[in-house]
């Protein structure tokens, strides 16, 4: 942002925004907010030092919103005249859930998450931009070991602890390393 640009994270998770503000202290230009994403325009214009930004930025949270394209329309509502709005949301395939869906059932949420960009996000961009790109990246992991994915599986919002042995011995038995590294 340079030495003369602000920047305003807003996250609902005090102990995200706690850590933000601890690592970034002894920066003037950040202002860190705990708050619901849905409420963004009034937050901004009661709590931030500049009411328009040039980059309004959500990462893995708008589809969670109860009124995504109510939120989006305030995030555009914040951008300065040439500003640019960037949203990054799930896709699929997505390895971890493919597995996981084998013992347990995966709630709506997270497979319709997987369906926001292109049903909900594009079109609603499409509404306020002439200029649209879509990007697809993929973001291959490495997990190092069993342990390790079952350890990031007890953190996703579609965690069984009833699947866990049977996704351990599938894992076990059924897939390679290298498959492991290459689906997640």
């Amino acid at each position: 942002v340079g030495k003369d640009g602000l920047v305003t994270a807003l996250d609902i998770s005090r102990p995200s925004i706690e850590q933000l503000s601890t690592v970034a202290a002894s920066d003037a230009r950040l202002t860190a907010l705990v708050a619901d994403m849905s409420e963004l325009r009034s937050v901004v214009d009661s709590q931030c030092q500049t009411p328009r930004y040039s980059f309004v930025n959500s990462t893995y949270s708008l589809y969670y919103a109860p009124d995504p394209q109510d939120v989006l329309q305030q995030m555009v509502s914040l951008l300065t005249p040439a500003g640019r709005v960037a949203v990054a949301v799930p896709v699929g395939p997505h390895g971890m859930v493919e597995i996981a869906s084998k013992f347990s059932e995966i709630p709506n949420s997270v497979l319709e998450s997987f369906e926001f960009g292109p049903n909900v996000l594009e079109p609603a961009f499409r509404e306020f931009f002439d200029n649209v790109s879509v990007h697809f990246f993929r973001a291959d992991m490495v997990i190092p070991s069993i342990e390790e994915f079952l350890k990031f599986y007890q953190s996703t919002t579609y965690f069984s602890a009833d699947a866990v042995d049977d996704i351990r011995n599938y894992l076990d038995r059924d897939v390679s390393e290298e498959k492991i590294n290459y689906c997640l």
